[in-house]
């Protein structure tokens, strides 16, 4: 019985509920790019979802403001990583 305990925990926090009411267009398509990959090159965001670095930029920090994502220093790059 433990084990489905246990089984049923980690399932539950594997379950990510993203709430997508408060973003923009290009907040959506930038998360929804992530979540798909589960993590990205900022740059490669940026070619996709076409719009500038400081754009990306500003999307990214609104996104881990909300705990959505975590940026990690990938070389001379930034890692973007769907949080757990």
């Amino acid at each position: 019985m433990k084990k489905t305990i246990e089984n049923t925990k980690v399932a539950e926090r594997k379950k990510a509920v993203y709430d997508f009411s408060n973003l923009s267009e290009e907040e959506k398509k930038t998360l929804k790019m992530v979540i798909s990959k589960k993590s990205i090159l900022q740059k490669d965001l940026i070619e996709k979802i076409k719009v500038s670095k400081v754009k990306m930029t500003r999307i990214l920090h609104k996104l881990e403001d909300f705990g959505y994502i975590v940026r990690e220093r990938h070389g001379m790059n930034n890692l973007v990583v769907l949080k757990d």
